[in-house]
């Protein structure tokens, strides 16, 4: 384990936001999250190294978001969901690049996001990820360019890319600082960076509390708000422009319900927290909740926040 500081380099500042399990393991690990007074940036201290990081990531839970090719799932309606979402964010990414180009995907996992960009025929994809698995899935199955490994060793060129994604990979990094000075030193002067996180801001984390799921520590390291986001951004040589609520939220709400459920004295039947759970994903509850969902999207507190960002231009001179 290390101990670190807030990531902006706040001194004195942080105080306990939150103690919370490994909801993964075995339940005998547990971990503080603390929040920076200063800008509200929540992160764990102290914090497995990058050496120990490794083994949770291990667990078979885990191990099953790494999501088959879209055109293997054998539900037609799950191909059809999982297609919208991608979709989504192939939309948002050519909402400011509709010339397509050179797209990197950092965190590809097994390359769906990337098979789907492929497949409009205005990309040349690229992906990176540092599961091994993921990796020869993503060559094996889409016949995909992956690399395994992280950024800083991928050794892209400067200036070589068109286009970089990174969804759901920034509060997993212990040096986001580090990893987002090398997506500008790869961007071409013109280009988009597209990126989703948690949002720490959302409605659905004041809901829940220590129960919120994007709070998933020790995997997640770091959580951020639009405002936090904004500056780790600016750090690193790039302009926030835009923000979105498009995806995740629907996901984000009903596993907090279930880890409410789950860890709820007034419910001590381990039968009918079964039952529960099931309900709150049922399509009748899942229809219930849209308003819900629609409302904290309008005001900015959406559970996964989308962000574009441009480098900022002296950064080239």
């Amino acid at each position: 384990m290390e101990t670190v500081g807030c990531l902006f380099e706040h001194k004195d500042t942080q105080e306990p936001a939150y103690v919370v399990g490994d909801r993964l393991g075995d339940g005998s690990d547990a971990f503080q999250i603390m929040r920076c007074r200063e800008c509200g940036l929540l992160f764990l201290n102290p914090r497995p190294t990058l050496a120990e990081i490794g083994r949770y990531y291990c667990y078979g839970a885990y191990r099953q978001e790494f999501a088959p090719a879209v055109e293997d799932e054998p539900s037609w309606l799950r191909r059809w969901n999982r297609r919208y979402s991608l979709n989504k964010l192939c939309r948002f990414v050519e909402k400011v690049k509709p010339e397509g180009g050179r797209l990197l995907d950092v965190g590809c996992g097994t390359g769906n996001f990337l098979a789907q960009m492929q497949k409009r025929g205005a990309w040349e994809v690229y992906g990176l990820d540092t599961s091994q698995k993921a990796v020869e899935y993503a060559k094996r199955r889409l016949q995909l360019p992956v690399f395994c490994g992280v950024l800083e060793n991928a050794n892209h060129s400067s200036a070589s890319f068109d286009a970089v994604t990174l969804w759901n990979v920034l509060e997993h990094l212990h040096n986001p600082l580090q990893t987002l000075s090398e997506v500008r030193r790869i961007l071409r002067p013109d280009g988009v960076l597209a990126l989703s996180v948690p949002n720490g801001g959302c409605l659905d984390a004041c809901l829940f509390g220590s129960h919120w799921i994007g709070l998933d520590p020790p995997r997640h390291l770091y959580t951020f708000t639009r405002k936090t986001l904004a500056q780790l951004l600016e750090r690193t040589g790039f302009r926030l422009f835009e923000v979105r609520y498009i995806t995740g939220s629907y996901h984000s709400f009903v596993t907090s319900v279930q880890l409410c459920i789950q860890n709820s004295r007034l419910i001590p039947n381990e039968t009918m927290r079964r039952a529960l759970c099931r309900l709150v994903s049922s399509l009748p509850v899942h229809m219930l909740i849209l308003p819900y969902l629609r409302a904290t999207e309008i005001v900015g507190r959406g559970a996964i926040l989308c962000a574009l960002a441009r480098p900022v231009p002296s950064c080239f001179r």
